[in-house]
């Protein structure tokens, strides 16, 4: 599922540990959370966060993050009057 599609960003937590330089390796690792009982296949109604860490190729961590996602609301702007 593209998370885009079906889910609008509803809040972000950042917590910064250290800082890293022009020549520093880092590593990136996400790990997804949802509300819904299989989170390895969440689905559009589902409520679901992101836990990111950034670190140093060497281990220390950078930043710690998470953010949270929401099933995107239906609009029915621009449809009124029409048939």
């Amino acid at each position: 599922m593209d998370i885009l599609e079906k889910q609008e960003l509803a809040g972000m937590a950042l917590e910064y540990r250290r800082e890293c330089g022009r020549d520093s390796v880092v590593n990136s690792l996400t790990t997804i959370y949802s509300d819904n009982a299989d989170s390895n296949r969440p689905n559009s109604t589902s409520s679901i966060h992101y836990d990111h860490l950034l670190s140093l190729e060497s281990g220390p961590t950078i930043v710690k993050a998470r953010t949270m996602w929401r099933p995107k609301r239906v609009s029915n702007q621009g449809t009124a009057g029409s048939f």
